[in-house]
């Protein structure tokens, strides 16, 4: 009785020794996975400033592109477009579509 009671506390010992052990190493596994989403967090939120900047960068190219686009829009004339080649036509043409029956739209 008392070889099966000695025997019964050694194997709780080994048990409780590799479990003590199996949770320290799952606390490390734990431990360094919760300093990586850490690290990923600061680094996403780092690039989401970045973006965040080139964006308003960009927006603010739009507008300069934008601006100088209506300057331009506004030296465009008729003597402008003779220089250029152009010719006037006396009267005007459109193009137009009669038969609407054999329009497909592929999707």
């Amino acid at each position: 009785m008392k070889k099966q009671i000695s025997i019964a506390v050694a194997f709780f010992d080994a048990t409780a020794y590799r479990l003590f052990w199996a949770l320290c190493v799952l606390m490390i596994v734990f431990a360094a996975l919760y300093m990586y989403a850490i690290s990923a967090s600061i680094v996403h939120v780092v690039l989401r400033e970045e973006i965040a900047l080139d964006i308003a960068k960009t927006h603010s190219n739009i507008g300069v592109s934008e601006a100088k686009y209506l300057a331009l829009q506004n030296t465009i004339n008729e003597a402008l477009a003779i220089e250029k080649g152009f010719i006037a036509l006396p009267n005007k043409q459109f193009a137009r579509r009669t038969d609407t029956a054999n329009v497909t739209f592929n999707r």
